[in-house]
């Protein structure tokens, strides 16, 4: 949607007036009729790729995906109450929005649109929050309030200074030695699958597996075929992201079909799997070891577990 900016600017660049601090001012006739060219040349310019028209209306269709936006996290909308998103999502916009109020000079309306326009991203799905702060890098700093600094007179004072100096060095500190640590072990420092459940499937080479959607990734870097993973607008289309997400869960998470009934078997068989690998937190798992007459648990470790599809 890189032409979006392009026309925020050209909506902004035909205003001129001043409403209490805010104030835009009618851009010449000349850098109009660059910006116009610019925007059509950027829409333009998206259209060249082997695609075609479907890219240019890929970024609405995303937005507009039930599955993505209720299944992934990341493509949800940014929760308040979370206090690790308060504290790396909010507080920034939080402060930037002070700034803007606090701040002596005049507010530019440009900057007010753009902010809005991420905003608005934002608050629709948190994965927007870093379009935000690249576009904020740009202008917060103008805003930024003038700070005052005061002389530390009391040892209560001086105490919280250096308390609050020695925990962020330690931090870092315990960083380094743990980095230091992995290196030298040659090892991630957490992994969706260990190497022993990677090559238990590996040993009995499925041709047609069941994944659960958060191991893609694994099964993708170690060479293995994977039924769908974190690209999910490649699956959403043939509602492999509806059938995969609701044979995990064990329900219908849409009615694409206009079925409410669903049935575990009837969906294995849909797609021929020969073996399932599942998380034990799913209640798959539970229903697939429930049924041991028609599937046989082949690997098994505190996080996974590695079904075959009994013929």
């Amino acid at each position: 949607m890189a032409y979006i900016l392009c026309i925020i600017f050209l909506i902004v660049g035909c205003l001129n007036f001043n409403f209490g601090r805010i104030e835009t001012k009618r851009l010449n006739k000349k850098m109009l009729k660059q910006l116009t060219i610019v925007t059509v040349l950027t829409m333009i310019a998206i259209l060249v790729n082997p695609i075609g028209m479907k890219v240019f209306i890929y970024p609405y269709q995303n937005l507009s995906d039930k599955i993505s936006m209720n299944v992934i996290s990341e493509w949800q909308a940014p929760d308040a109450k979370n206090i690790g998103q308060l504290v790396a999502y909010y507080l920034p916009i939080g402060l930037f929005s002070i700034g803007m109020i606090a701040s002596k000079k005049n507010v530019k309306l440009i900057d007010i649109a753009i902010m809005a326009a991420f905003l608005f991203l934002f608050l629709r799905s948190v994965r927007f929050i870093i379009l935000w702060y690249i576009a904020a890098s740009f202008y917060a700093f103008k805003y930024i309030p003038e700070i005052k600094v005061k002389e530390m007179k009391k040892n209560f004072e001086k105490i919280c200074v250096y308390a609050l100096i020695a925990l962020l060095i330690s931090i870092n500190v315990m960083s380094v030695f743990n980095f230091a640590d992995t290196y030298k072990n040659n090892e991630f420092i957490s992994v969706v699958m260990n190497e022993n459940a990677i090559n238990a499937i590996k040993k009995y080479s499925p041709q047609r597996i069941y994944n659960d959607y958060n191991l893609g990734e694994a099964l993708i870097y170690n060479d293995l075929p994977v039924f769908f993973d974190a690209r999910a607008d490649l699956f959403a289309q043939e509602h492999i992201m509806e059938d995969g997400i609701s044979l995990a869960m064990m329900q219908k998470i849409t009615n694409y079909d206009d079925n409410d009934y669903f049935n575990a078997d009837e969906l294995i068989l849909k797609y021929n799997f020969d073996y399932i690998l599942t998380l034990k937190t799913r209640p798959l798992y539970a229903y697939l070891m429930s049924h041991m007459e028609k599937y046989e648990l082949m690997f098994s470790d505190n996080n996974i577990g590695y079904f075959k599809v009994k013929s």
